[in-house]
C-alpha cells in the first residue's frame, strides 16, 4: 500500500519539474511572462507625478571602488514627461528599474567623460528601456569620443539584439531602436527641448580632458550635474552660477547643429 503511493507520489513529482521545465523553456510562455512584467511595470504611477518640474534622482553615488550596496556614478533626471540620465555607472541600471523609474520615457544619457564607472551600464539602459517600451533609439550624449565609445558598445551587443529580436519579435522589440546613437557637444552647447534648456559645461579633472558638467533648466527650475571635478579649482565653480556671459552654440538633438548668436551661458549669480 505504501509502496503503490510512494510510487504515485514520486510519478507526481516527476510530471510536475518535467512540466515545469517545458513551461519555463517554452517561447510562448517565456513572451507571455515578459510582456506580463512589462506592461506591469508600465503601469505603476510615475513618481512625483503630480508636480510638473525638475524631479533628482541619485542612482548611483559610489566611487571605482567597490561599495556593498551603491551603484556607480549616476543621477536621473525627469523634466515634464521626459527622462534623462547623466552617466551611468555599474549597478546604476538595476536601481532605476527596481526604484520603477519610467524608463519607457528615457530620452538620452549623458556622458560626463569616459571612465568606466561613469558608462558601463549604458548596454543595461538601454536594454531596460527599449524592453519598457522606448519609442527612439535612445541617444548617448557627451564630449568628443562618445561615438567611439557608441560604436564600440553596438559592436559588442550585437548578437545580443539579434537573438532578442529572434526570440521576441520585431513587434514587442523594433531592431532599429536597440542601437545606440552617439551625439558628440562641446563645450558651451545649448539643446533646447521644449521647456527643457541643457547646456554643456567644461569642469577640470584633469588629465581627463574633455570632462563635462551639465545644467539643466525647466519651468524657473535649475540642477547642475558633474561628474569627478575638481572642488577647489575656482575657475569649476563658476559654472554652478550666473551672471556675466559666454558665448555657446545651439545644438539640434537630432545631430544637426545650428549657431545661435543668442545662447549663452553665464556666471555670477546663486542659482535658486
Amino acid at each position: 500500500m505504501f509502496k503503490k503511493f510512494f510510487l504515485f507520489a514520486g510519478a507526481l513529482v516527476v510530471l510536475a519539474v518535467a512540466t515545469g521545465l517545458w513551461t519555463w523553456n517554452s517561447r510562448v510562455v517565456q513572451d507571455w511572462l515578459l510582456e506580463k512584467v512589462v506592461t506591469a511595470g508600465m503601469q505603476r504611477p510615475a513618481p512625483m507625478s503630480q508636480y510638473d518640474g525638475l524631479k533628482v534622482f541619485l542612482c548611483g553615488t559610489s566611487s571605482p571602488l567597490p561599495a556593498a550596496g551603491r551603484a556607480q556614478a549616476c543621477v536621473a533626471i525627469l523634466a515634464g514627461n521626459s527622462l534623462y540620465i547623466v552617466d551611468a555607472g555599474a549597478g546604476s541600471a538595476l536601481t532605476a528599474a527596481l526604484h520603477r523609474l519610467p524608463l519607457e520615457r528615457l530620452e538620452a544619457v549623458f556622458l560626463t567623460h569616459f571612465h568606466s564607472d561613469h558608462f558601463a551600464a549604458l548596454p543595461e539602459f538601454n536594454l531596460n528601456s527599449w524592453v519598457a517600451g522606448r519609442s527612439s533609439p535612445l541617444a548617448v550624449i557627451g564630449p568628443g569620443g562618445v561615438s567611439a565609445v557608441v560604436d564600440g558598445l553596438n559592436q559588442a551587443y550585437q548578437h545580443d539584439r539579434d537573438y532578442r529580436v529572434a526570440h521576441h519579435g520585431a513587434d514587442l522589440l523594433p531592431p532599429d531602436l536597440g542601437l545606440l546613437e552617439a551625439q558628440a557637444i562641446e563645450a558651451g552647447d545649448v539643446l533646447q527641448l521644449g521647456d527643457l534648456t541643457i547646456r554643456s559645461l567644461q569642469v577640470n579633472h584633469e588629465p581627463v580632458n574633455p570632462a563635462f558638467a551639465y545644467r539643466f533648466d525647466y519651468r524657473g527650475r535649475s540642477v547642475v550635474v558633474s561628474g569627478d571635478i575638481d572642488r577647489h579649482t575656482q575657475a569649476d565653480r563658476g559654472y554652478y552660477r550666473r551672471g556675466s556671459s559666454a558665448a555657446g552654440r545651439s545644438v539640434a538633438p537630432n545631430h544637426k547643429n545650428t549657431r545661435g548668436s543668442d545662447s549663452r551661458i553665464t556666471y555670477g549669480e546663486d542659482l535658486r
